[in-house]
């Protein structure tokens, strides 16, 4: 009995004695610390790339938008339909960056042009109307506007006569003023005022095609009569570019007569 007691003591004195060798043991505290600190460190360096990694994306991403300026679209806009897949990209982007510019307007006909020359009507109409908002619903005057133009090629010239009057469509806010230039011109003969109505018609659109057809031609005839003879004859070759079996029947003989020979130069000249 004694025996056994005397053998239990001793072990308990080894128990106690490892229990403080363990405790006392700097090295295995510094094991411990290091791997948490190891471990946390690589936590901390690893969301700090992630975070890096999506600024310096966005800051990329902002670069490469704000690159994109008004006078470059512009430039390619003067073979609008040879660039029309870059400038739908670029137009678009820079309208989204910029809001309300003094730039925004002409850059807005630009997109909706470039989108409709790639097929994409709903993005044209988009930008179509946007030009319209920001400009109070008076655009620039298309058929013979220099913000969008291309080379003598009579294939190109259709399609920018198309995009032309597509973007005119997208608005019916002339016609008082077509109804206007109709009684100006028919009624009174009074070619500069139907002038200044025609004008302001296709400004602010005609949703019709029938009626900007007929909005062309009775344009192109008071400028005819009223001796701007470049003018009428730029709008009559985009009237027949855009309607290639247009018909003239207004106005006195001599101002028909004008007019198709208008048409017919600039055919024989795509021969």
């Amino acid at each position: 009995m004694e025996k056994a007691l005397y053998i239990g003591m001793i072990l308990v004195c080894l128990s106690c004695a490892q229990n403080t060798t363990l405790n006392n043991n700097p090295k295995s505290h510094a094991s411990e610390h290091n791997t948490e600190n190891t471990l946390e460190s690589n936590t901390v360096d690893t969301t700090t790339k992630e975070t890096t990694n999506v600024s310096q994306k966005r800051v990329s991403n902002n670069t490469s938008a704000g690159n994109i300026t008004s006078s470059s679209i512009h430039q390619k806009a003067k073979d609008i339909v040879e660039n029309s897949k870059t400038l739908a990209n670029e137009s678009s982007s820079f309208l989204e960056n910029k809001k309300n510019c003094s730039e925004c307007p002409s850059v807005a006909v630009v997109a909706s042009a470039a989108h409709y020359l790639n097929n994409d009507s709903e993005q044209a109409a988009f930008h179509a109307q946007k030009a319209y908002t920001l400009t109070n619903n008076r655009i620039e005057f298309l058929p013979t506007s220099q913000t969008i133009t291309t080379d003598q090629s009579l294939v190109k010239q259709q399609k920018l006569a198309k995009a032309k009057d597509f973007i005119i469509s997208q608005k019916n806010g002339g016609i008082n003023d077509f109804k206007q230039g109709n009684i100006q011109f028919l009624g009174l003969a009074k070619h500069k005022n139907a002038i200044k109505h025609y004008q302001l018609a296709l400004q602010k659109g005609l949703d019709n095609i029938d009626l900007r057809k007929e909005c062309s031609i009775n344009l192109a005839a008071c400028l005819y009569r009223n001796k701007q003879n470049e003018e009428a004859k730029k709008l009559i070759v985009y009237t027949w570019l855009v309607h290639p079996n247009v018909q003239i029947n207004v106005g006195e003989q001599a101002t028909r007569d004008a007019l198709k020979k208008f048409i017919s130069n600039f055919q024989d000249m795509q021969k």
